[in-house]
């Protein structure tokens, strides 16, 4: 019930991340969107944005598997989520092509961790539509 609840209040504050990095991208406030995606990432794994971007899709499920205490699907589609923003950040940026890769590496994680991913949320994460 403890890892429930626990888990519930991550989702809730990776939900209330999400809703700013989007205000702050559509706002073009990319240093403030940038800022909040690193502390987004450090909440949800303890890592920061520079480690995510570059560990590769199967590193992070590793840590993740190794890492959490709570279901790594879960956790695998919060940092889907918040990988498609990074995304959209790179593509702002001109960063096609990182913005492809994080953008791939977001659905290789959901196939890693979270295989039953319904396919229009795996569909809503590429970015190269």
């Amino acid at each position: 019930m403890f890892q429930e609840d626990f888990l519930m209040r991550e989702i809730a504050r990776i939900a209330q991340a999400l809703q700013r990095l989007i205000g702050l991208r559509q706002t073009q406030r990319h240093e403030e969107a940038l800022q909040t995606l690193d502390e987004a990432l450090d909440d949800l794994l303890g890592l920061g944005l520079d480690a995510i971007d570059a560990l590769s899709a199967d590193d992070l499920a590793r840590w993740i598997q190794m890492e959490a205490d709570h279901d790594a699907a879960q956790i695998a589609l919060a940092l889907a989520a918040l990988l498609r923003e990074r995304a959209l950040l790179l593509v702002d940026a001109g960063e096609a092509a990182r913005a492809a890769h994080t953008s791939d590496k977001a659905r290789r994680l959901l196939a890693l961790l979270a295989p039953d991913t319904p396919q229009p949320l795996i569909d809503a994460l590429n970015i190269h539509q």
